[in-house]
Formats: C-alpha cells, structure tokens, sequence
C-alpha cells in the first residue's frame, strides 16, 4: 500500500482512524464529523466520492447496511504510515542508493530531539 493521501482524504481517514473501537461509520457520520470540524461546509457527494476513492485504494473496508454502506479502517495509522514510509524510503534508495540514504540521514540530523525521543518510544512500543 503505497501511496499518499490528499488533503480531504487525509481528514477523513482521521475520522475512521479515532472512530471508538474501529467503529463502522456511515458517509453521513463523517459528513457531520468533518462539517462540525471545519469552516468549510462539505456537500454529501464530496464526501461520498473521498470514501469511494478511499474504499478503492483499500484504505477503508464497506459493509451493507441497508441500502447504503458503512465503512471502517482497513489498517491502523501506524500501519499505514509505517508501510508508506518503508515503501517510499526503500524506493528511494532502490532508485538512488547511497545518495538517497546520506541525504535521509542529514534530514535526521536536523531533526528535533524530541521528536526523535518520541519516535524511539513508538518504535519500542511495537
């Protein structure tokens, strides 16, 4: 699962990623979701059409309910960012070898230590 994820599409992937217990969610739970959280006023179909592109990527599972569908993550956030960083990270070097790894490891090195402290503690956790 390669890929990245567009603005719109990163927020309603927040939403199924906090939904309590991976919680089946309709388009209109996350219409009301986003609507509540944003100063723009997004339209049924916008959603609707984010999920369907999300469902296709196989970001997000369906099930029938009733004439429509509910949807839930099909990975966790940490899976996907840990397998879109894998993947990004091993195409990089695949494609530029030796380059792209001294230029990740400059990028570390600017790094604020706290943020590298809570990565340790993440990557720990695992």
């Amino acid at each position: 699962m390669h890929m990245t994820l567009g603005e719109l599409e990163k927020r309603v992937m927040d939403i199924f990623w906090s939904a309590q217990s991976n919680a089946s969610l309709s388009v209109r739970d996350v219409l009301d979701s986003i609507n509540r959280e944003s100063s723009d006023a997004y339209a049924y179909n916008t959603i609707l059409t984010v999920i369907t592109h999300l469902f296709e990527k196989k970001m997000l599972k369906r099930q029938p309910a009733g004439k429509a569908f509910t949807y839930t993550a099909a990975c966790s956030k940490t899976d996907f960012v840990a397998r879109t960083s894998s993947n990004l990270f091993s195409q990089m070097e695949k494609e530029y070898g030796a380059l792209a790894v001294a230029h990740f490891v400059r990028y570390m090195e600017n790094v604020d230590p706290k943020i590298l402290e809570e990565a340790r503690r993440l990557i720990e956790k695992e």
